[in-house]
């Protein structure tokens, strides 16, 4: 099974992002998961419009289900002509729905390019997906979907507040896909959305693989997550880190953390380094072909061929060491990329962005503090800290920061002030 997020834009779609459409894959088979505003045009970037096998909106707010629409239009205008009825699946009229929004009286005309679905409480079938739903807590019929196929799981809650129910349809998935668009500790409805703290807490409820955390007694401020996926990943604070944060800035650096095991990333470097690695053998491997198997050279009849080998051993060596230098460079840039990355995720789980931008100039500042002996015992490990132990002067621009593994305080500090004001409109 194979899920893409099209949309998640809470409400409406923003400038590069659609609301709410998630594409679910398996076996040859494609069901989408919410058609909200603005998904229509990203979603062909996935998939053809004429090779959507159903679509189930959770329910009939806007932001979930307005797109149909203009799915209507595209599969009845088709190039090609108008295309055969496809499934879709929501909450009690929703074709009357759909044609409402439309604005169109003649019903019949939608009958012939959608067949729609009355859902309720229970389990249906959809192409290779056993799909279970479950009434979410908020003010219109919504439902929470648990799909299943293959031995693999996910639950999409829809728009819920905190849910007894959608936690137990989540219990012993694979993966929670929780909308989360309210900000923690403001004083939110009841019923309606969930925060990032709410959706956490209904994952933990559930009993979602979580990492083992690990206290490391350093005085030094920093953080760690290792492991190849959440079932092995394990995330290490230091009790430096502990004594000099409060409890939003610590969630926010627990969430950067934990976006680095949801987007594999010590996987994904892994990979990444592999032709370097290579690279750097080759490079070794002819060094020492060319110490130990030259030392024949000009004896007998072999010293010819060990004179003419010389030069495929020089060039040889020299295509491994170029490939060696633009891999390294290339990796510490994807290093950067995913420490963003994992900075945009960490702020939008918390919702919170000023925290962990508190969180970031504690800890860098703290560091400066740090006898530098002390930081290059930590520097090798540089790429999994939070913050690099040693790092380039703050405010200039060095040769440094081309080697770095992690961005510049200033543009991670700039690009969460970005996510914040996005959060805030």
């Amino acid at each position: 099974m194979r899920l893409t997020v099209v949309g998640c834009s809470g409400s409406f779609p923003g400038p590069y992002a659609a609301a709410s459409c998630y594409l679910v894959e398996a076996d040859g088979f494609t069901l989408v998961l919410d058609l909200g505003s603005g998904s229509i045009g990203p979603l062909q970037r996935y998939v053809e419009l004429d090779a959507v096998g159903a679509v189930l909106v959770s329910h009939l707010h806007a932001d979930h289900c307005a797109d149909l629409s203009s799915y209507y239009v595209a599969r009845r205008y088709h190039p090609r002509g108008p295309l055969p009825p496809v499934d879709v699946y929501g909450p009690a009229g929703v074709g009357d729905h759909v044609a409402r929004a439309y604005g169109t009286v003649d019903r019949a005309a939608l009958d012939r390019v959608f067949t729609f679905h009355d859902i309720g409480v229970g389990q249906l079938t959809v192409g290779p997906f056993l799909l279970t739903l479950a009434r979410t807590a908020h003010p219109v019929e919504c439902h929470a979907t648990r799909v299943e196929v293959g031995g693999a799981s996910l639950v999409y809650t829809g728009d819920t507040g905190p849910s007894d129910a959608v936690v137990a349809l989540a219990a012993g998935t694979d993966l929670l896909l929780a909308e989360a668009s309210f900000v923690d500790g403001a004083a939110n409805p009841a019923n309606l959305h969930l925060t990032g703290r709410d959706a956490g807490e209904m994952a933990l409820a559930a009993g979602l693989p979580a990492p083992t955390v690990y206290v490391i007694e350093d005085p030094s401020p920093n953080a760690f997550a290792t492991g190849r996926s959440s079932k092995v990943a394990v995330v290490c604070v230091t009790q430096g880190l502990l004594n000099r944060l409060d409890t939003n800035e610590l969630e926010g650096v627990l969430a950067h953390e934990m976006s680095h095991v949801a987007h594999k990333d010590v996987a994904v470097m892994t990979i990444a380094s592999f032709l370097g690695i290579m690279a750097a053998l080759l490079v070794r491997f002819a060094f020492y072909s060319e110490l130990f198997g030259g030392g024949g050279r000009g004896r007998g009849r072999g010293g010819n061929n060990d004179q003419n080998a010389l030069p495929v051993i020089l060039i040889v060596m020299l295509v491994g060491m170029v490939v060696y230098a633009i891999s390294f460079l290339l990796i510490r840039l994807l290093s950067r990329y995913r420490e963003l990355s994992a900075d945009r995720s960490g702020a939008l789980l918390t919702g919170q962005p000023s925290a962990l931008a508190s969180a970031l100039v504690k800890v860098t500042g703290d560091m400066a503090r740090i006898p530098t002996r002390d930081l290059r015992a930590a520097e090798p490990l540089n790429a999994f800290y939070f913050a690099p132990a040693l790092s380039a002067t703050r405010g200039q621009m060095t040769l440094s920061n081309i080697f770095s593994t992690h961005p510049s305080l200033e543009k991670r500090l700039a690009n969460l002030d970005k996510i914040s004001k996005q959060l805030s409109r």
